[in-house]
């Protein structure tokens, strides 16, 4: 690929004496010659060849000198080298020019050998430039694709971790409902005999009651006495209907968790449906029920539903 060079210069035979000085490197396509009498018309070329790599400007020019140009050249902060040719003697401007950044510098009159051998360490030292850069650029870009990588591993390892989470939900959802089936199950047979108990057992009080209304007249032996007091009967009779409230309580709580842990388990629901919310609060709330007790590391915590 050609070298672009750039020459400034306000001299009107300094183009066709370079070019014609050159012309083997312009053949072989080693360099591509640009030409710009002052440094406005300088900036105008750089704009329509912002891959330049060498500007070789005079410093006293009109309009625009070498030393503004420089200074330009600085703010647009290009991955190019300036070479400056003044007049013999002329070491103040110089001097300025290397402090505004020049790569080296020529005298006048230009001695083309001298200028040869300026360019091309100068192309040397604007490819080693130009080298670093690409460097810096594959680093950032290696930086930035590490940093994707790193950032596609961390939502590889979310989604492991969801994928593990909802494979656990599963099974879990598989053994609650399984538990939830074995349980309903005896709670159903005891529910169900409950209401056939509790009606026997008034039966039989009623009997008790009509027994003792009759035998009122002829007291009861001291046998019987003896096994009432043992008994206590009459807290039998008093207590009976309240042990099978306190049944029919526990047993419709059991039915109330065995029906909460089926609806967490959802095995029986595939399609996406409406919900009642409080509901899946409450039952979520009727499975923690027993966490949420007084224990010896802190207070019962209280929940408020609103």
């Amino acid at each position: 690929m050609s070298a672009k060079i750039l020459f400034v210069d306000d001299e009107p035979d300094l183009e066709s004496l370079i070019s014609q000085k050159f012309r083997k490197k312009i053949r072989a396509e080693e360099w591509h010659l640009l030409f710009a009498h002052n440094g406005i018309k300088a900036l105008e070329k750089l704009e329509e060849h912002p891959d330049l790599d060498m500007v070789v400007t005079d410093i006293n020019m009109p309009e625009m000198d070498g030393l503004t140009l420089l200074s330009k050249l600085n703010q647009i902060n290009l991955p190019l080298k300036t070479v400056v040719i003044s007049a013999d003697g002329d070491i103040k401007n110089i001097r300025k020019a290397m402090n505004f950044g020049a790569f080296d510098f020529l005298t006048k009159p230009i001695d083309f050998q001298d200028l040869e051998i300026t360019i091309n360490k100068t192309l040397r030292d604007v490819q080693q430039l130009k080298e670093t850069q690409r460097l810096r650029h594959s680093e950032a870009r290696a930086r930035e694709q590490a940093d994707d990588l790193q950032s596609c591993l961390q939502d590889l390892k979310k989604t492991q971790a969801q994928l593990i989470q909802t494979a656990k939900m599963s099974c879990l959802g598989q053994m609650v409902a399984g538990i939830a089936h074995e349980i309903n199950n005896p709670v159903n047979f005891i529910y169900g005999n409950i209401s056939h108990l509790s009606n026997y057992i008034q039966n039989l009080l009623r009997l008790l009651h009509l027994y003792q209304h009759h035998q009122q007249s002829t007291p009861p032996s001291s046998e019987i006495q003896v096994e009432i007091a043992a008994i206590d009967l009459e807290f039998i009779i008093a207590d009976l209907p309240q042990i099978l409230a306190s049944m029919k309580g526990g047993v419709d709580r059991i039915q109330k968790i065995v029906l909460s842990l089926r609806n967490f388990s959802r095995l029986d629901e595939a399609n996406i449906k409406s919900v009642d919310i409080h509901e899946g609060i409450k039952s979520s709330l009727l499975i923690l029920h027993n966490q949420l007790q007084i224990r010896a590391a802190r207070p019962e915590i209280q929940v408020i539903e609103e």
